[in-house]
């Protein structure tokens, strides 16, 4: 089965239609959780791109071929909709970018000048100088455990470009979270809690953790912007943050209530530390199996970049310029997702 058809109310489905393979089992949510690759796999094996699981409760639908994947995604409400569980939904909160696809697109947009174009050129100095200063700290020589090592990189440089805050602890002074360290801890504990299955808020239980972690979190948020809403000048190039302040005091009725300018700081760095984390990992893991492509890409960044010194030469425009680069990621991305 790889073809889906999509029936309004009361139209007879074609001939020789049928429902998705597969009858869904209370234990499909375990076995999803402790091994996804392996689940999906064995059943894409046994019966094709498109089969039923309970995964998370009631009726799970799995599809892996282009046109079933495609309706997904464009379905807009005509026929789709958000189905995370309640806890993931309860994570995220109300806020987040997995809303409606209206609201999806709306928040998205206003978003969008603070990742992308001109604040990206911006911060490549600043996440070049970050990540020069850090790979001066691993061993040359030996084995090193890949994704710490990269993860403690990607809090380093996110967090200032995100937030618009140093990491010494003194800045931490007065903020509901009192250090670099407690601030990555708490993070890991909200991330946690994505992974509880059931709506319990007991601090038994990664759910209830996680609610609390988040809280934690939000007062953390409000408080850096209190700090930031005081002072004189605010540069809506030079941090995720300031870009939202900005437009918050050029449209105070707009889309950047305070809530969401809170939330969307709680969940870009989160989004962003995990996921850039995971990508780099992976396709340094990727690079260091197949080393014939690390002297290409290096003969591509010479190329590109005459000057040796990244931090003044890397620019939007060079990176373009690297296309084996570019092409080695989205391999990663469709072998190594995050």
């Amino acid at each position: 089965m790889s073809d889906v058809f999509i029936l309004n109310t009361g139209q007879t489905p074609p001939e020789g239609t049928r429902k998705p393979p597969r009858q869904p089992r209370w234990t499909d949510t375990f076995a999803y959780i402790a091994n996804p690759d392996q689940f999906c796999r064995h059943n894409l094996n046994r019966y094709g791109s498109i089969f039923s699981t309970g995964v998370f409760g009631g009726t799970t639908i799995f599809v892996g071929s282009a046109p079933a994947v495609q309706m997904a995604l464009n379905g807009d409400l005509h026929y789709t909709e958000i189905g995370l569980p309640t806890t993931t939904m309860t994570m995220f909160g109300e806020h987040s970018l997995f809303q409606r696809p209206d609201l999806h697109r709306q928040r998205k947009q206003a978003l969008r000048s603070g990742l992308a174009g001109q604040a990206i050129q911006g911060y490549i100095p600043k996440i070049n100088t970050v990540i020069g200063q850090r790979l001066q700290e691993w061993p040359t020589q030996g084995k090193i455990a890949l994704f710490p090592a990269i993860e403690q990189i990607c809090f380093d440089v996110l967090v200032p470009l995100l937030l618009g805050i140093e990491l010494e602890d003194a800045y931490f002074q007065g903020l509901p979270i009192g250090s670099k360290t407690s601030l990555k801890q708490c993070y890991k504990t909200f991330f946690d809690g994505f992974y509880g299955l059931l709506p319990w808020k007991s601090p038994l239980t990664a759910f209830g953790r996680g609610l609390q972690a988040r809280a934690m979190l939000i007062a953390f948020m409000q408080a850096v912007i209190r700090r930031r809403r005081a002072e004189t000048q605010l540069d809506p190039s030079s941090d995720f943050l300031a870009m939202m302040l900005v437009s918050q005091q050029a449209e105070p009725d707009g889309v950047f209530t305070n809530d969401l300018v809170e939330n969307q700081c709680l969940l870009q760095l989160w989004a962003s530390h995990y996921e850039i984390s995971g990508l780099v990992s992976s396709w340094m893991y990727q690079v260091g199996r197949h080393p014939q492509f690390l002297a290409e890409l290096r003969t591509e960044q010479a190329t590109v970049i005459q000057d040796a010194s990244l931090s003044t030469s890397l620019t939007s425009d060079s990176l373009k310029g690297m296309t084996l680069l570019e092409a080695t990621l989205k391999e990663t991305l469709r072998t190594l997702p995050p």
